[in-house]
């Protein structure tokens, strides 16, 4: 799975997760105590720790992307590198003939 689908799949999750806490909020606030409440609020901490995962899984993704940039960025300066001493050593033949 690339990257992209990955941090797709885990906004996607999150924003559900923040919809359905805010479900559970508002059905725990209307309710009296009790075993139903108690049951909703058991249901909260499931979601929570739910959406901390994912959010957990798009930090790992975000750290995992920039790893490839700098692999990206180090190979650029390695080709750009090379191009200039190329055009360097060209350079230098020619004002040497």
């Amino acid at each position: 799975m690339t990257i992209n689908k990955r941090v797709k799949t885990a906004n996607k999750s999150i924003k559900q997760f923040k919809e359905e806490l805010a479900r559970c909020k508002n059905q725990i606030g209307k309710m009296g105590p009790g075993l139903a409440q108690r049951v909703m609020e058991v249901r909260k901490k499931r979601l929570i720790k739910e959406k901390r995962w994912y959010a957990s899984c798009l930090k790992s993704a975000n750290i995992e992307l920039k790893g490839m940039m700098k692999i990206l960025q180090d190979d650029q300066e390695d080709l750009m590198g090379h191009i200039y001493r190329q055009n360097y050593k060209m350079i230098y033949v020619v004002y040497q003939n």
